[in-house]
């Protein structure tokens, strides 16, 4: 992996997350520099873990181009999402809670999904790792940063809790970061006039 330009990105599976691999895959060509996608996920007996994780489905192969499989996530505490669903999802709106080896072969699913889904779009020449860590996805997130050049997030991920311009976890890395953080925001949705 080449050294001279590391960024670190965010990836949980969200479109937001999508647009932030594409865009430090984008940073990284123009610098000469590597990309290590990380992802976090916890367990600590209740259903905290990394929503897109939840759903996966290593049977379903997307189509070149659509990424990974999205559905509805499941949980006691959270219950049916709804959002872009390319694929059967992983279980019952409430089904079993996973165990902590469940839970990071299913992170390491997602962040394998999420660079094979790149690698499809953009080739394999730009160098490339991915990483399933266990903790807070901040926490995570800032300490895989300490030695990056950048940090780099999707807008609003999987997060149960909305905010108006940043989602909790971007606002959390931006306070703790030692290195800049860049937060690619949503896309602006045209309203249809009749």
């Amino acid at each position: 992996m080449s050294t001279g330009h590391l960024i670190v990105v965010g990836v949980d599976g969200s479109e937001g997350g999508r647009r932030a691999l594409d865009w430090a895959a984008t940073e990284a060509a123009a610098r000469g520099g590597a990309v290590r996608a990380v992802i976090a996920w916890s367990w600590n007996g209740l259903d905290y873990s990394p929503l897109a994780a939840s759903t996966y489905n290593p049977a379903y192969e997307p189509a070149a181009g659509l990424g990974t499989v999205l559905g509805p996530t499941r949980g006691p505490t959270r219950g049916p999402t709804r959002g872009p669903t390319r694929g059967p999802a992983l279980g019952p709106a409430l089904g079993p809670v996973l165990g902590p080896a469940e839970e990071d072969a299913l992170a390491r699913q997602v962040v394998t999904a999420e660079i094979d889904a790149l690698i499809q779009r953009r080739g394999s020449h730009l160098p490339i790792t991915g990483e399933a860590i266990e903790g807070s996805p901040a926490e995570v997130l800032t300490g895989a940063a300490r030695a990056a050049d950048l940090l780099v997030l999707g807008s609003h991920g999987h997060s149960r809790v909305r905010h108006t311009v940043l989602g909790s976890v971007s606002e959390a890395c931006i306070r703790k970061a030692a290195c800049p953080v860049v937060v690619i925001p949503a896309p602006v949705r045209e309203h249809a006039t009749v």
